[in-house]
């Protein structure tokens, strides 16, 4: 199967720099692989970054690379437009988070031959299905995340990384767009595929399931600040969460008011079973291809 990665950077070159690399060299065994980066918001440094870094791989087409003049980072509507780059003819397309790793198995399998082979497994039933990382909520098998520099015994992060076959992302329109911020950006996708769409969730093995860790400060340090105040994010009553580094209800929804609004819009959208949020306009916008 061809699978292709697609990864949203709005400010976030500190990590790419650690992740894409290695997700790169990690999947290099399976040949019929794309990884595809959007830079949403013109980061500093990423272009001279990417074609002094990445010449070969921009040249055979296995990296290619995007950006996007956007104001502020709006989580949804950047992997919708970076998954709408992806190769039309991929089999699978597969969220890559810029601090997440693909990861490999105990025995050495690649993410790319990982999901390329559950998939198949399901070709010739009707049932559909989807493929996600072990993320904040997978407490039943909590486990040890020293190795990845992870404070908590749980996977936080690693939750943004999931895999639809490509003609179903885009018969679900893709990530809701009614959300704004972080938070429910990602469990709302998932969710409704499995809760409005009766779609089987397949959880990946927890070797995948590594990530860079980070405080919330930094997660909504580049949102519009009609959503967001940081100032106040940084007052005493708001300090632990902000440098925590994981979001849940009780830390969040006091002092993050968007994180109310997006749990309100996530919870509508399951309660009425809505299986279509956006509207055909999704992933609006014209992005530019980095060339050599």
């Amino acid at each position: 199967m061809r699978v292709s990665f697609f990864t949203t950077c709005g400010d976030r070159l500190r990590h790419l720099k650690q992740t894409l690399p290695e997700n790169i060299e990690s999947n290099l065994d399976h040949n019929n692989v794309e990884h595809v980066v959007l830079d949403y918001g013109s980061t500093v440094g990423f272009t001279k970054y990417i074609t002094s870094t990445f010449p070969e791989h921009l040249e055979s087409g296995r990296l290619k690379c995007f950006t996007f003049p956007a104001k502020f980072f709006w989580h949804n509507h950047a992997k919708n437009m970076a998954a709408k780059l992806t190769d039309k003819k991929a089999d699978v397309i597969c969220s890559i988070d810029a601090d997440n790793f693909t990861g490999e198995s105990k025995d050495g399998e690649c993410l790319a031959s990982y999901i390329s082979r559950v998939f198949g497994g399901y070709d010739n039933n009707n049932v559909k299905m989807f493929i996600r990382a072990c993320g904040w909520d997978y407490v039943e098998n909590n486990w040890d995340n020293k190795a990845f520099n992870v404070s908590k015994s749980k996977y936080a992060s690693a939750s943004g990384k999931i895999a639809f076959k490509r003609k179903d992302f885009f018969e679900l329109r893709g990530f809701n767009e009614d959300l704004k911020g972080h938070y429910y950006d990602e469990e709302e996708i998932w969710r409704r595929a499995m809760m409005c769409w009766n779609w089987e969730k397949h959880d990946l093995p927890v070797e995948y399931s590594k990530f860079i860790n980070h405080s919330n400060l930094l997660r909504l340090s580049n949102l519009d600040p009609n959503i967001v105040d940081l100032d106040s994010l940084m007052e005493d009553k708001a300090l632990e969460f902000t440098v925590n580094d994981y979001m849940d209800d009780d830390m969040a929804l006091p002092v993050y008011p968007q994180a109310a609004k997006n749990k309100k819009i996530f919870d509508k959208v399951l309660r009425n079973k809505v299986k279509v949020p956006n509207g055909k306009k999704w992933g609006a916008g014209t992005a530019k291809r980095i060339k050599l």
